[in-house]
């Protein structure tokens, strides 16, 4: 059986105008990102919806949208002269359906909080939310309510993750079949952890609410919503993922030892200062204060840059030492660590896909591809923090630890560097 295609349909910048095809038409909407190529994709698209993902005869809202943007626009796919369009339902209150609830949600993201125009965690946040709701798109929002809510976690929790996975050419068969090797074994199914099902969950509470501000839903929707009851461990077969905890000193250096030297110098200086990954990969000469004993990295753009939160990154002569290998002849916003400059310091031709800077997910990537094939102890990045922290609090107390990790609040702290286990032992040794 066909498996039905549920996706809405999303317009494209071409050359900063707008375009969305739907059945073999092309509609442009004007400047890509305004208020109205907004409305008139949710023109669009509802009437999509509301004749069954088909559009009506004759429809052709570029008649009643009113005189184009100013500046080039590409002409539109001409359109047959039919009757006038048949009236459209409202596009708020009872008549929403919660696929549309989610189209306008994931275009007001794009608009309004996307930073330097990259993604961030809440539009990835707000994409795993709109795929859970994939089953309810249809629905209305009025009627989406704890139970339709309970049957997504529930969905979310009880099935399989989708594996995505590069498709290779398919290789020549060998004539000789007892050359051929064993097919491999099937792997098991893997499963959300209960975290991400709760991170999901919250989601699509933050979807209502937002509607809620836009006066697309009633208020009741959210309280309805908020009184679905948490979910707890062992009631799906939803995963419990054990806590993070720092990587020990001899796993670190086994990996560095089998990684390119620019990235191993990259994970040094995290492990040094507690940086997060993403900050110490865009580090650049310019942000780095060089005037004293200690230096000062302010990263321009960091987690709670939006909080107005200010990120200092102090530098000690151990990270320095490693710095300065690479500050050298730089230009001051050349990043420090560069993917290029690592092949060619390999011996090899960087390729189109190197780029001038490193990300944390590439970074990670290669840490544990690294331990997977040479039998370490699998490790992630962020582990480095939780290592940095945690021996800071041990050596000088948590408000040290507070300080290096740049946490506002000190039970922000807590969670990366936990009490150590140590100390309960020395006193149960002395007077228990």
């Amino acid at each position: 059986m066909r498996r039905r295609n549920t996706s809405l349909p999303t317009p494209v910048s071409i050359r900063g105008r707008a375009r969305i095809r739907l059945d073999g038409r092309t509609y442009w909407l004007g400047e890509f990102g305004s208020p109205e190529a907004r409305r008139l994709e949710d023109r669009i698209v509802g009437a999509w919806l509301a004749a069954g993902r088909k559009l009506p005869e004759g429809f052709d809202p570029l008649a009643s949208a009113g005189p184009p943007a100013p500046g080039p626009t590409p002409p539109a796919v001409a359109v047959a002269a039919a009757p006038p369009p048949p009236a459209l339902p409202p596009a708020a209150g009872d008549d929403i359906t919660v696929g549309e609830l989610c189209q306008r949600w994931i275009a007001w993201i794009k608009a309004e909080r996307l930073t330097h125009g990259q993604d961030t965690s809440l539009l990835a946040g707000a994409r795993q939310a709109v795929y859970a709701l994939r089953r309810h798109w249809a629905m209305r929002a009025s009627q989406f309510g704890p139970r339709a809510l309970a049957e997504v976690r529930v969905a979310l929790a009880n099935e399989p993750v989708r594996v995505v996975s590069r498709k290779r050419k398919a290789k020549t068969e060998t004539p000789n079949t007892s050359a051929r090797k064993p097919p491999k074994p099937t792997k098991p199914p893997r499963y959300r952890s209960r975290n991400t099902v709760v991170d999901t969950i919250g989601r699509v509470r933050q979807l209502f609410r937002w509607a809620v501000s836009r006066e697309l839903v009633a208020p009741d929707r959210v309280h309805a919503l908020a009184s679905l009851e948490p979910l707890l461990p062992g009631q799906t077969r939803a995963v419990e993922r054990p806590p993070v905890r720092p990587v020990p000193d001899d796993v670190f250096e086994a990996t560095l030892a089998k990684l390119p030297p620019v990235m191993a110098d990259l994970l040094r200086v995290c492990r040094l200062t507690g940086s997060r990954p993403g900050e110490v990969c865009k580090m650049t000469t310019r942000h780095i204060d060089m005037r004293g004993e200690v230096w000062v990295y302010s990263p321009p753009e960091h987690k709670n840059a939006w909080r107005r939160h200010d990120r200092n990154v102090a530098i000690g002569p151990r990270a320095q030492a490693v710095l300065r290998r690479y500050i050298g002849n730089r230009s001051l916003d050349a990043p420090l660590f560069s993917p290029r400059e690592s092949e060619v310091a390999r011996g090899r031709k960087p390729g189109r896909h190197h780029r001038d800077f490193y990300d944390d997910c590439q970074v990670c990537r290669a840490v544990v591809r690294a331990c997977e094939k040479h039998g370490i102890q699998r490790w992630t990045p962020y582990q480095l923090r939780h290592a940095r922290l945690e021996e800071v609090r041990d050596h000088f107390g948590l408000d040290h630890a507070q300080a290096v990790g740049g946490h506002k609040h000190a039970r922000v702290t807590e969670v990366y560097a936990s009490v150590n286990r140590r100390k309960a032992q020395e006193v149960a040794r002395q007077s228990g």
